[in-house]
């Protein structure tokens, strides 16, 4: 094994026990009372180790978010082709599967401790996608530019709530289940 290996593993070990750590950490209390020196210590690493990563804890959850984010983004992109609308299943089976596999995460993201910038980032790039595809089946859908924002943010809302209740619960519904409650919950919601 080459040393660039050995270090590529002792990276994503090194990632993987800060991101442990701090899940748990803010599981337990808000950012702004989690310091660098309580999660590298937890972490077991150095804090210079950390600091050759990120230069602040609030770099380290930005360059955090910014991943989950773009993972996300991926399995929307991966829907492009498909309205919500008429293909809520897959969609919505892809993001519980997501959550599932990061559900400790995505428990802290969501949560009241995680950044309310995040989910609203998070909110932003779904609207646009329900809003683009409600425009081009507007007619299969009617209704004013004002009650689709009131629907899709009641539906948003749900979800979120669902979600956080799911991962509360350490996900003991199939993602299938799940996949089935949140689109009757939209369908009934949403389209009404």
């Amino acid at each position: 094994m080459n040393d660039l290996n050995m270090d590529d593993k002792r990276i994503r070990r090194t990632h993987r026990v800060l991101e442990e750590a701090f899940t748990k950490l803010l599981a337990e209390k808000p950012l702004k009372d989690i310091s660098v020196k309580e999660l590298t210590e937890l972490a077991d690493i150095n804090k210079g180790t950390f600091y050759k990563y990120y230069s602040d804890l609030y770099d380290y959850v930005r360059k955090l978010e910014d991943e989950y984010f773009r993972r996300f983004v991926a399995i929307l992109d991966s829907h492009e082709d498909e309205t919500v609308f008429k293909q809520t299943n897959s969609f919505l089976t892809d993001c519980f599967t997501f959550i599932r596999e990061n559900r400790s995460m995505a428990g802290v993201l969501l949560s009241e401790n995680g950044d309310v910038s995040f989910r609203e980032k998070l909110a932003s790039v779904v609207r646009e996608k329900c809003h683009k595809d409600w425009m081009s089946v507007r007619a299969a859908f009617p209704g004013t530019e004002t009650e689709f924002n009131y629907r899709y943010e009641f539906v948003t809302s749900g979800c979120l709530g669902i979600i956080r209740e799911w991962i509360k619960r350490d996900c003991p519904e199939s993602i299938a289940e799940m996949t089935a409650l949140a689109e009757r919950m939209i369908r009934q919601g949403a389209i009404g």
